[in-house]
């Protein structure tokens, strides 16, 4: 068969090139990882005040991508890494999409020279220049204590678990037991703090629910509906009690949202009575029903105005810690990047700019 070259048939061809190539890597730079620093505290002097060491990240099927880090002195024992133009690279692809698991192990890596490294603390962060909506932009994504990085070739595998759940302590001002008493599935999500993309069922530790969808847009719905359903999270219609809602594959907000109602497991706030109130399955306020939210409970910014034209199309959070002395929730929020958001509910409700609601998870009954 004879093909025809025809300036349709080029320009077709060259637009479903285009096409594919934008959906399968193109992600707008403001979503990726625009730092990566490492803070060493040494035992003792090394060899060499100036040196490069790298960290390298695994994806599921065993491929590996090295970041460089150049280090300097900063102080007595104590050395400042900061990542290189070339490692930047590296680190910005791991947040294209389906690239998702390269951040779940990490490894801090010599691949040479004469300058061993004692170490007696190490903390990695990454950083977003442009992170969405007040969220945090620096994350501390991994430490270790005492550790010896010899010369030559060697590395040591970054506790990653240890390094996000120090930051959120931190963060939320908890300690350990009060961390350990969170649903799991609010300290799963602590755990992926710092980590930023989408992955398909070939690149995700859970094949059955891979992380969120191919695209670079917001996906907080996805993002929070992911970790209920990977965690168990699931909730009953009150009135149809076999219809349960286990949260896959959600896509809106207002899903979630309107499932909670049904649910019978929706709070909302009440800027009069400065509480989270009921509303029943009519959207009427249960005035004899408060709740205090709590670790894990999904936060819903509405769509007060029906209007996603004007930037107030809504968004989906986890809530970590509600503070009713100021009206601020603190809350996780993704994906692009995975990282604390404080949100001034009280403030918002009160000048009516903005309307929040809490779901209950059966976690925190």
């Amino acid at each position: 068969m004879k093909i025809q070259f025809t300036l349709a048939n080029v320009m077709a061809a060259l637009t479903l090139f285009i096409s594919i190539n934008v959906i399968a890597s193109d992600l707008d730079d403001s979503k990726k990882p625009s730092n990566l620093t490492i803070t060493l505290i040494l035992n003792s002097q090394p060899s060499h005040n100036n040196f490069t060491r790298y960290v390298k990240f695994k994806n599921i099927a065993g491929r590996t991508k090295s970041v460089a880090v150049s280090f300097t002195k900063s102080s007595y024992l104590n050395y400042e890494g900061v990542v290189t133009a070339s490692g930047l690279t590296t680190l910005e692809s791991m947040a294209e999409n389906n690239n998702r698991s390269y951040w779940d192990k990490m490894y801090f890596q010599n691949k040479g020279g004469s300058t061993a490294l004692d170490i007696n603390q190490f903390f990695i962060y990454v950083e977003y220049d442009q992170t969405c909506c007040g969220r945090e932009q620096v994350a501390q994504i991994g430490y270790m204590s005492s550790q010896y990085l010899d010369s030559g070739s060697d590395s040591f595998y970054i506790a990653a678990y240890t390094g996000r759940r120090l930051y959120a302590q931190d963060y939320l001002g908890i300690n350990y037991s009060e961390f350990r008493s969170f649903p799991s599935v609010a300290r799963y999500m602590i755990y992926d703090i710092g980590k930023s993309g989408s992955s398909d069922a070939s690149d995700s530790l859970s094949s059955s629910n891979p992380k969120y969808a191919s695209s670079g847009s917001s996906l907080c719905s996805e993002t929070i509906s992911w970790y209920y359903y990977e965690y168990g999270v699931s909730i009953s219609n009150q009135y149809l009690p076999w219809l349960t809602y286990n949260f896959k594959n959600i896509e809106s907000h207002a899903d979630m949202h309107d499932q909670f109602k049904y649910a019978g497991r929706l709070y909302c706030y009440h800027a009069g009575y400065k509480e989270w109130i009921k509303k029943d399955i009519s959207y009427n306020w249960v005035l004899s029903d408060s709740y205090h939210p709590q670790a894990g409970d999904f936060l819903d910014r509405r769509d007060s105005d029906g209007d996603s034209s004007n930037g107030d199309d809504g968004h989906a959070m986890m809530l970590m810690d509600w503070d009713e002395n100021t009206g601020i929730a603190q809350t996780l929020d993704g994906p692009w990047n995975i990282n604390f958001r404080p949100v001034n509910v009280e403030s918002s409700e009160v000048s009516g700019s903005r309307d929040y609601c809490v779901g209950r998870i059966p976690a925190n009954d």
